[in-house]
């Protein structure tokens, strides 16, 4: 048995509560078998620059492991590429919030 899991979801576990392998399911006759599958939701992580003051033309460079070609931003621009661990670069007078969440 196995279960086809869709696109931003992520199968972490399946487990049958007789100790089968869950590919290789073995019901005597009688026995009642349970198999749980758990499935996670991926994390996604929207990047947004916000600049003090206000407005600024300056250029942010960022890397993502989501994102081998790493992205700029500028004041009230944002990135939506995917998921997690975002870590900024070395840029002037600038401040993010930093998250990662499990893929």
């Amino acid at each position: 048995m196995s279960e086809n899991t869709p696109a931003g979801w992520t199968q972490t576990s399946a487990i049958c509560d007789d100790n089968s392998p869950i590919s290789a399911i073995q019901v005597d006759p009688g026995e009642h078998v349970v198999c749980t599958f758990n499935t996670h939701a991926r994390g996604n992580i929207i990047v947004m620059k916000q600049t003090d003051p206000d407005q600024s033309p300056q250029q942010f460079h960022f890397s993502a492991s989501y994102d081998a070609d790493r992205f700029d931003l500028t004041d009230g621009t944002s990135n939506n590429s995917g998921a997690c661990r975002l870590a900024r670069t070395r840029s002037p007078k600038s401040r993010l919030l930093v998250g990662s969440c499990r893929t």
